[in-house]
Order: structure tokens, then C-alpha cells, then sequence
């Protein structure tokens, strides 16, 4: 695991308390109603904090790759922003993606010419788009900039690399950022190894279990208090 400082910690630590604050009325309510609404907006400010979190990272991101890179070997990386995609792509030109952007035909042809192609060394993944059936064993190296939300999630990316015909070890690098949420998804995610991939809403990529989303509020606000 990688803690690493992110950008716009000012912007990062106003929404930062700015959650808090909400979450401790939505803790203190006793109403079922107004806390399943309450429940719903903190969802989407979580969403938004992990974000801030995530394209706080992308500096420091840029230089991990480019510094894996320069020892010769292919990296796997994955991230769910399309924004960081965009961001990666424009540093690393040659590099090719599986989004969920990509037609089926141009994600296949991402996966063969990352697997095949020795000019090809990174390959930019999707969490959702890249996290089943594909095949990406031309690297035992794989990085995330964002996390997912479960760790059943985080165990399909990291499949990609350990398929049959992988002949290494698979070294996964968590790029996290110090002082954010990133900290408290990776304990939640880690602590809670046997949540499966169904406490998600799968088109909008939010935990919509209420105690996964209780424990994830306890932790936040312990970690941020």
C-alpha cells in the first residue's frame, strides 16, 4: 500500500467536514424515513469525496507509472473515473484502455495488444468494464489508483493478472491517499472480505447495503474525528 499526498487537499478537507457534519445528524435522527433520504444524499457526497480523493492522486499517480515504466516491465492499472482515464492517456499516449467507453472490438483489441505487443506496456482499466473474463497475464504488476467498493471487486481486477498461463508472483500496489477516505474504504473493504459484489448498485456503483453503509458512516467518522 502507497499513501501518497493528494493535490487540492483544501478542496478535499472542506467536503471532507462538510460530510462529517451531515452524518453526524444523520446518526443522531431516529426517524426511518428521513434517515433512508438522509442515507441516499450521503451516498452521493461519499461518491463525491472518493472523487476529490481520487483526482487529488493523479500527480502522484503519473509519476509511480512513469517510474514503474522505466524498469522495463508492464503495469495493469485501475481506476473507475473517466476523468483519470483521460488524465493517464494523455501522459501515456501508447497506452491502451478497457472502459466501459470501449466498444467490445476495441477492448479486445486493448487486451491483445497489451498481451502481445512488447511496445505496449500499460493497459488503463475500468473497475467494472475490465473487472471479469479478460485475460492480462503479459503483466504480474497491477495498480490502483481508485478502489472499489468491495473487496470481492478489488479480488476480480486483480484476476486479470493471475490467470493460467501467468508464470509470476502478482504484486498489487494500492495508491492511497493520506488523510482521505481512501483509508477508510480499504479498512471497510479489507475488514469485510466476505461482502460480496451484491451490496452494490451495479449501474451507479454505490454500496446500497444499509449495515455495509453504517459501518462505512462509523468508520469515516471516527477516522476524519
Amino acid at each position: 500500500d502507497l499513501y501518497v499526498e493528494i493535490s487540492n487537499d483544501k478542496e478535499y478537507n472542506l467536503a471532507a467536514a462538510d460530510l462529517a457534519a451531515y452524518l453526524q445528524e444523520y446518526t443522531e435522527c431516529t426517524d426511518w424515513e428521513i434517515r433512508r433520504k438522509m442515507r441516499m444524499e450521503a451516498l452521493v457526497r461519499f461518491m463525491t469525496l472518493r472523487s476529490l480523493a481520487t483526482k487529488g492522486k493523479i500527480v502522484q499517480a503519473v509519476d509511480f507509472i512513469r517510474t514503474f515504466l522505466d524498469s522495463g516491465k508492464k503495469l495493469i492499472v485501475f481506476c473507475s473515473l473517466h476523468e483519470v482515464v483521460d488524465e493517464l492517456q494523455k501522459v501515456f499516449p501508447r497506452a491502451v484502455t478497457v472502459t466501459g467507453r470501449d466498444s467490445m472490438v476495441n477492448k479486445q483489441a486493448s487486451v491483445d495488444a497489451f498481451q502481445n505487443n512488447p511496445d505496449v506496456n500499460l493497459i488503463i482499466c475500468s473497475i467494472k468494464a475490465a473487472g471479469v473474463g479478460l485475460t492480462l497475464t503479459a503483466s504480474s504488476n497491477v495498480a490502483f489508483i481508485e478502489l472499489a467498493w468491495t473487496y470481492a471487486d478489488c479480488c476480480q481486477c486483480e484476476d486479470r493478472a493471475h490467470r493460467i498461463g501467468q508464470k509470476d508472483n502478482v504484486t498489487c500496489y494500492y495508491l492511497l491517499g493520506r488523510g482521505t477516505i481512501d483509508h477508510t474504504i480499504y479498512n471497510l473493504i479489507h475488514r469485510k472480505k466476505s461482502i460480496a459484489s451484491e451490496i452494490m448498485n451495479s449501474d451507479d456503483d454505490i454500496p446500497t447495503d444499509e449495515m455495509y453503509f453504517d459501518e462505512l458512516v462509523n468508520l469515516f467518522l471516527n477516522t476524519s474525528g
